[in-house]
């Protein structure tokens, strides 16, 4: 073991790569049975040397430029180095923790804390396990302490989470293998508040764009009932709406994916989490700026195009994919039937549509939109808000 531990340092991935299965196989035997030097000292051991084997290089600054490939990086630590460094938790628990601390805050850079925030990702399940099982505090406390520091470092340059594109994506991907545990904390969404500012703040990064999108739907859902509250809500899709307004989505080709869709799910779980009478209330601010974007691409190819032209495929997909989120946002509006008959509002997927009906009505209306995406997407918010709304719908659907 210690032979095959010197030769990993000294020789890298390619030694570790093949080392690795070893290890595997060595942790299907108890604990108990093996010798004290293969216990915790050997797992200790090992984490420091994978971390130190899934850290960028000192002078890394993006894939485009680097020497190292961006899959084969990837495929090392997601499918090498992953299992081991769980097993890796099984056995050290608080210690683990320690070691992973200790490397995020004395980190000289942030490539190292990179490696961190991936090595406390790849034992989320087991630490999960852990909180739920053990009477100790230890992860808690853990988790408290690095997340209040994440969510103090949402401005640019204000600490080492914030220092580069790559690290806000590990760490939102971190948040996200973590949003449960922000959903069950007690602190009244306070710790999940922080944390979504830190994660819509990394909205602008480039690198860090799509994991945030689905970072932020991942908290809002855990932590919805936290968030529900319509004066911490509205403060919430106001911040959202600043975040994603400078988005810019590329819809070249057919199989474009809309990182948008993401956060408005996120949005309309926290709705779909209030009580009916502030929910039908709110959710028409959902649709508000989707709707001004829509009429404004309308009035742009109005001006280039004669009215009986259909949109380019371009046009037409922008249009579409604009459309799409509103889709994406009634879709998860739910409310038991009974709840809108005695309260006597609108049911929350019904009030989306009417607010956007208007501008609607002028897009089904015009020749220049008949395209087949922008159809597609037209009818995918009508079915939606029929599979919502269910029995509310009846005045939706027409003999």
């Amino acid at each position: 073991v210690s032979l095959l531990l010197n030769l990993m340092e000294r020789h890298g991935r390619e030694v570790t790569e093949v080392a690795i299965d070893f290890f595997l196989m060595l942790d299907t035997i108890g604990v108990s049975s093996r010798h004290e030097a293969l216990r915790a000292p050997m797992h200790a051991r090992l984490v420091e040397v994978m971390l130190r084997q899934s850290t960028l290089p000192d002078d890394f600054t993006s894939w485009d430029v680097a020497e190292e490939d961006e899959e084969t990086f990837e495929r090392f630590r997601e499918h090498v180095l992953a299992d081991l460094l769980d097993n890796c938790f099984g056995v050290l628990k608080g210690e683990y923790l320690s070691i992973v601390g200790n490397a995020l805050g004395n980190a000289p850079n942030w490539q190292v804390a990179e490696a961190g925030t991936f090595a406390l990702r790849a034992a989320a399940e087991r630490i999960k396990e852990e909180m739920e099982e053990s009477t100790t505090t230890t992860a808690e406390e853990f988790l408290t302490q690095l997340f209040t520091t994440v969510a103090s470092q949402a401005s640019d340059n204000s600490g080492v989470f914030s220092a580069h594109p790559l690290l806000r994506a590990s760490t939102c991907r971190l948040i996200k293998s973590y949003a449960f545990w922000l959903g069950k904390k007690g602190d009244k969404g306070t710790l999940g508040r922080g944390i979504l500012m830190y994660v819509t703040s990394s909205f602008s990064h480039g690198s860090s764009w799509p994991t945030a999108a689905v970072a932020f739907r991942s908290v809002c859902s855990r932590c919805a009932r936290a968030l529900r509250d319509p004066e911490t809500f509205g403060a919430l899709l106001e911040h959202t709406e600043q975040s994603i307004s400078g988005i810019r989505v590329g819809v070249d080709g057919h199989d474009f994916s809309d990182n948008r869709t993401a956060v408005m799910e996120g949005l309309a779980r926290v709705i779909a989490a209030m009580q009916i009478q502030h929910a039908s209330q709110i959710s028409p601010r959902l649709v508000s700026p989707i709707a001004g974007r829509c009429k404004a691409i309308a009035m742009e190819m109005a001006q280039q195009l004669p009215q009986n032209q259909i949109a380019h495929a371009e046009a037409a997909r922008t249009m579409a994919a604009e459309l799409s989120l509103i889709a994406s946002s009634v879709r998860f509006l739910e409310f038991p039937s009974s709840s809108t008959a005695t309260s006597g509002v609108e049911h929350p997927a019904i009030a989306v549509l009417s607010a956007a009906w208007p501008m609607l009505e002028e897009i089904v209306s015009a020749k220049m939109w008949q395209a087949p995406s922008v159809v597609k997407a037209i009818s995918e918010i009508y079915v939606a808000a029929l599979l919502s709304a269910k029995a509310n719908s009846v005045n939706m659907v027409v003999p």
